[in-house]
């Protein structure tokens, strides 16, 4: 199993500046990604991706609803694991809310690319195994950027 990784971040408060925690969801295993992907932090969440693809988990759910922050490394580790999963045949996908990190997910056209939900109902709909069957995309769009931002 995936172990809470934490990166304290520089204020007096010792206010972690990411959070991984992972919960298996039957056969998935989900990770739960809270505070900032930076350059900073990037090894943490590759570490939480390897230690979850070499889990028994037959499918990656990374939930970045509560993702604060965003920069091109993260953005880059975000496709790394997407990549990673697809050379081990275990699918990784993306919990995303529209708002900053969708908006630069579509500025660097990864939407296309990435398979990304827009609700965790859609987990449910998603049978592992079944290749033919793929998760809804979230659509991004101008207009959803501005009605949550």
């Amino acid at each position: 199993m995936v172990g809470l990784r934490t990166m304290m971040g520089a204020k007096a408060k010792r206010t972690p500046a990411l959070q991984i925690i992972p919960r298996l969801m039957g056969e998935s295993l989900l990770l739960r990604v809270e505070g900032k992907l930076t350059v900073a932090t990037v090894p943490i969440f590759s570490s939480a991706v390897a230690t979850a693809l070499h889990s028994n988990a037959r499918a990656i759910i990374v939930d970045l609803r509560e993702l604060t922050d965003i920069d091109a490394r993260g953005v880059g580790e975000l496709v790394k694991a997407h990549t990673l999963g697809q050379s081990q045949d275990r699918p990784v996908r993306f919990l995303i809310r529209n708002g900053r990190v969708a908006r630069l997910i579509r500025l660097a056209n990864l939407n296309k690319a990435l398979t990304l939900l827009e609700d965790a109902r859609e987990l449910n709909r998603f049978e592992v195994g079944d290749e033919s069957r793929r998760f809804p995309r979230l659509p991004l769009t101008e207009e959803s950027d501005k009605k949550q931002s």
